[in-house]
């Protein structure tokens, strides 16, 4: 994910007020089909001549949907990383070395101020109220966020927004159709690396570690930025009783992560208690293989263990 910033501008904030007052309008509400998925397939986009929309939200359509849909994008993205209990591991870097530029908030409803109340319900929440000078806790949810945002534009990044979401919210199976297709589509590239991140928590929450080493050793050679599939890979590889794979996660954490290393530090820390929920029958194996092999480790692979310690 891609940090962004869109200030709408004095017409797109007429057109939304328009939309506001007419209750026929429909543009800004998220369908709830059956299969979420459906939602995020392909290349799809709205036409703005399609039947049902008025002259405002055609307009919308045809001019702004590229910046209404990054400031959905860009808040989406803030819910997510802004779960101060996270049950994933959702990481705040960007690199090893570089904490990821947290929203301005002050700039961000100051952009957004007189968007209020802009916008019809979207899963019962007006979007943009809900917004502004809410507390982000309240805001609606990442998959409503994403999924409107993919009205506007469909783009890889609110792909996987949405698959994360699913996956967060234990809706695993929906999340990973929507992961792959991105993953086997781009082949290369962040957006790949990422995609094939988040399928690995998916395939976690199915209980598919092989499958899930298997992601995030892809993730890590694809370059995925944050270096966070080098720790995974190395959790999951050790899990699974994969000693030669173990050892290549350690010597890419060695290339990429100092020892003294706050991104490293705050991975560990926040996996955990994430990891130590598998229980002692699991995790205790871990930790006795990753002690034969830490012998042949630099201090900053062996930091890694102690996400399996009681």
């Amino acid at each position: 994910m891609t940090s962004e910033r869109e200030v709408l501008s004095p017409e797109v904030e007429g057109i939304l007020r328009e939309l506001a007052r007419d209750p026929s309008s429909t543009l800004l509400r998220v369908p709830r089909p059956s299969s979420p998925a459906s939602l995020f397939a392909g290349e799809r986009r709205f036409d703005p001549g399609r039947t049902g929309l008025n002259a405002a939200e055609r307009e919308l359509v045809r001019v702004h949907r590229e910046e209404i849909a990054r400031l959905l994008r860009q808040a989406a993205t803030h819910r997510l990383i802004s779960d101060p209990n996270p049950r994933y591991h959702i990481t705040r870097f960007v690199s090893p070395t570089q904490r990821r530029a947290p929203l301005d908030r002050r700039v961000f409803d100051g952009e957004a101020r007189h968007l209020n109340p802009l916008s019809r319900d979207v899963a019962g929440h007006a979007v943009f109220d809900a917004l502004l000078g809410a507390d982000v806790s309240k805001w609606p949810s990442v998959l409503e966020l994403s999924t409107l945002a993919q009205r506007f534009v469909a783009t890889d990044q609110g792909r996987i927004l949405a698959g994360i979401a699913l996956v967060t919210t234990d809706q695993p199976k929906l999340a990973l159709p929507i992961l792959l297709e991105v993953a086997h589509r781009r082949a290369t590239g962040p957006l790949a690396a990422n995609a094939w991140t988040n399928a690995g928590f998916a395939y976690i929450g199915l209980v598919d570690r092989e499958l899930a080493h298997d992601s995030q050793e892809t993730a890590a050679r694809l370059e995925e930025t944050s270096g966070a599939n080098d720790i995974n890979w190395l959790i999951n590889a050790l899990l699974i009783d994969k000693t030669d794979s173990a050892d290549r996660a350690a010597r890419r954490i060695t290339q990429r992560f100092p020892e003294s290393c706050a991104s490293l530090d705050e991975q560990v820390e926040i996996q955990h208690p994430l990891i130590r929920i598998l229980g002692r029958s699991t995790t205790f194996p871990a930790l006795s293989l990753g002690r034969k092999l830490a012998d042949r480790w630099s201090a900053s692979p062996r930091k890694v263990l102690r996400v399996f310690e009681p």
